[in-house]
């Protein structure tokens, strides 16, 4: 071994070390992650507010038509934020609370494709509206959705950062 290499595998390591040891600037890293979220959640609510619902004027089959229609939107737009939400790498301190987000959201996501399966063989509003009613298991995927969300959100605080998602609660 030259005595040139030495010195260099020995600076190569401590540099390693002294790295590692640091272990990146996780507190930047926790502001840009929930910097990113906030521009979904952003992107998130914009989406769902533009959604058409109807607004109950037109034929019994426009209106049909319009209620899966918002259903599927909502689905669609969901998805895309927990496909997104999905593809971050979340901070250690963040990662049980993101995890957590993530599986909420897909079950909720599914819920949605679940209702949208069985309210397809709906012929007229008055049946949309019953197999809605009989057949909506939502309310407790949303709540889970909601409660992980605000998990993220008090990570959030607890280090000092300030979001505004949209929890929904």
């Amino acid at each position: 071994m030259s005595p040139r290499f030495v010195p260099s595998v020995l600076m190569a390591l401590l540099v390693l070390v002294l790295f590692a040891a640091c272990g990146g600037d996780d507190e930047i890293a926790l502001d840009v992650y929930f910097a990113e979220i906030e521009v979904m959640d952003d992107d998130f609510r914009e989406r769902t507010i533009a959604i058409d619902f109807g607004g109950g004027e037109g034929t019994d089959e426009d209106a049909l038509r319009a209620g899966r229609a918002s259903i599927e939107s909502t689905a669609d737009i969901l998805s895309d934020f927990v496909n997104d939400l999905d593809t971050l790498t979340p901070p250690s301190v963040a990662a049980m609370e993101h995890e957590d987000s993530v599986r909420a959201g897909r079950d909720l996501v599914q819920r949605y494709v679940d209702l949208l399966e069985r309210l397809s063989g709906a012929d007229s509003i008055k049946e949309f509206g019953d197999l809605l009613v009989e057949n909506n298991d939502l309310g407790p995927a949303v709540t889970r959705f909601q409660v992980a969300c605000a998990s993220l959100a008090e990570v959030a605080a607890e280090n000092g950062i300030t979001v505004d998602f949209n929890c929904g609660g």
